[in-house]
């Protein structure tokens, strides 16, 4: 485990501050605001869609040239991802009115990238789905993060 974490690519803490910079002062380059994690094509070599063809999830990895600037796989296609926002119509005073602790199961929650049955707009950066957290299925999963520690 330790020597998989330790081979994993990684990105400076001096990267991300910039790069967050760049995001609050709304001038983040034409190449960070993709529209997939790799750019602006929907492509079946960089992502498990319904273009794909696959009709079911893949592992992880198996589409390294959908890499994105970070490193990071498969953020766009394969399965939704759970996030614990609550889905609200208006985001204008989302920070005092949204209620999103993991226990508050009684709220729709948004999922994010798409699935392997999604169109290339549905597995869009940008798009947003909601379910209830209560309900399980096939195209939904999470993601699980590993820090590289080198140990």
């Amino acid at each position: 485990l330790v020597a998989a974490a330790n081979a994993l690519g990684w990105v400076s803490a001096s990267q991300l501050r910039d790069f967050a910079v760049e995001i609050e002062r709304g001038k983040t380059t034409a190449e960070n605001r993709r529209i997939y994690p790799w750019g602006d094509d929907a492509n079946s070599k960089k992502m498990n869609f319904s273009q794909t063809g696959i009709g079911s999830t893949s592992a992880v990895g198996a589409f390294p040239l959908g890499v994105s600037l970070f490193g990071c796989e498969d953020m766009s296609g394969n399965v939704w991802e759970w996030t614990m926002t609550s889905m609200t119509v208006d985001y204008k005073h989302y920070d005092r009115i949204a209620d999103n602790r993991p226990d508050a199961s009684e709220f729709s929650r948004v999922l994010r990238g798409g699935s392997f049955d999604s169109t290339e707009s549905g597995a869009r950066c940008a798009f947003r789905f909601n379910y209830d957290p209560n309900l399980d299925f096939n195209f939904i999963g999470f993601r699980v993060v590993a820090s590289p520690i080198y140990l």
